[in-house]
This record gives structure tokens, C-alpha cells and sequence, in this order.
């Protein structure tokens, strides 16, 4: 936020003015960044060394969220690629449109351009949903920081920094449930087909 414009004056019980002081910084370019209201990360599958699941930024803003903000969402720890991303209000699952779902070319910025075309209330619950979040199992801390940015991207207007809590990384099996062939002759050239259970959901990327 810019830093604001104040005038202030000290009169006494009857209005006459005993004193008076002003600040100007409108338009100086002058601009602080403040805490998010609330913040919290979380993945699908929180295990070290994980590929290809889907992580949840549950975030809550003290000032209004413009028209085409943009969100920075900065991975430690954490690698993302996708462009499939979507923003819910938590309380009432209503959409809220994104125009565009970026990671940059280190795979650890994820850059979301936001379409509304109203203001979005602050104080209010909001759920990013983000695909394709690979955990490092390398790294002994894995976080976000989280940035709410004016419509430029030049400002971050409120930040956060949220923790992931991980587990020890595990081999879930995959169970096949059926086997066989098109040609049960053993000299012929055949197709094989599995019918398989996963573990846990696959994504679109």
C-alpha cells in the first residue's frame, strides 16, 4: 500500500486551533507490504519425495483483492508444474475465474492471474487449488510463500509464509485386479490388458 496522507489538527474545547501537522507521500511510490490475514498449505499426499500431487493455499486477505490481482505463490522445497490451477470462497465453494496459472522456468514461482471483474471482499476465506506439486526429499524444510500483488505485479500488498508438514516417503502398491489376453494361444501374437486400483488420484498434468 502506498503510504497514505494525513493532516492532523489539536483544537481545544471550542473549536479554536491550537496546533496542526501534515504528511504528504501521495504518488511517491512509497509502498509497505503487510501480513495476510491467515495462511495454510497443504498437499494431497504430503510425502517426501512425492510427484504429481495436488497441493490447497487456504488464505484470508485484510484488504479487498482487485480486479486482476495477481498471486506468487514461491515454492522452497517444492517444485510445480501445471497450469491447471482453481479458486474457490472456502465458505460457499463459489468459483472465482483465473485467467492464466504460470510456473516459471525453475518450476518453484507459480505466477496466478486472477479474471474477476469485481472486487473480492477481504476477511474472507479463499482456497487455491494447485495441480502437478512434486516435495523434494532433499531439502530439509519445504514452505510457500505466499504474495497477494496489485493488478501490476509490481507490489506485493499482503505475504505469508506457511510450513508443510511431510511424512516419511512410502511405497503404495498398485493392486491388479485382472489379467489377460485377446489370444490365449501361447504361438500368437497378443494384446495384454490390466485392470488396476491406484493408490491415490493421478492429475490431468
Amino acid at each position: 500500500m502506498d503510504l497514505p496522507y494525513y493532516s492532523v489538527t489539536l483544537v481545544d474545547y471550542q473549536g479554536n486551533v491550537d496546533g496542526y501537522n501534515e504528511f504528504i507521500n501521495q504518488n511517491q511510490n512509497s509502498f509497505y507490504t503487510g501480513v495476510l490475514n491467515s495462511l495454510s498449505f497443504n498437499c494431497n499426499d504430503n510425502s517426501l519425495g512425492v510427484t504429481n500431487t495436488y497441493s490447497t493455499v487456504a488464505f484470508s486477505t485484510f484488504q479487498d483483492i482487485e480486479v486482476s490481482s495477481i498471486l506468487l505463490v514461491n515454492f522452497y522445497g517444492l517444485f510445480v508444474s501445471t497450469n491447471l490451477c482453481s479458486m474457490t470462497y472456502t465458505s460457499s465453494n463459489v468459483s472465482i475465474p483465473i485467467t492464466s496459472c504460470v510456473p516459471n522456468t525453475n518450476l518453484n514461482v507459480l505466477t496466478v492471474t486472477l479474471g474477476n471483474t469485481a472486487r473480492l471482499p477481504s476477511a474472507t476465506s479463499y482456497s487455491l487449488l494447485i495441480n502437478g506439486i512434486s516435495i523434494d526429499s532433499s531439502q530439509i524444510s519445504n514452505y510457500i510463500n505466499f504474495q497477494f500483488m496489485d493488478p501490476t505485479g509490481s507490489y506485493a500488498i499482503e505475504q505469508k509464509t506457511s510450513i508443510l508438514t511431510t511424512s516419511v516417503s512410502q511405497n503404495f502398491p498398485i493392486y491388479i485386479t485382472q489379467v489377460f489376453f485377446a489370444y490365449n494361444n501361447p504361438v500368437v501374437t497378443s494384446s495384454l490388458f490390466l485392470n488396476f486400483t491406484l493408490p491415490r488420484s493421478l492429475n490431468n498434468d
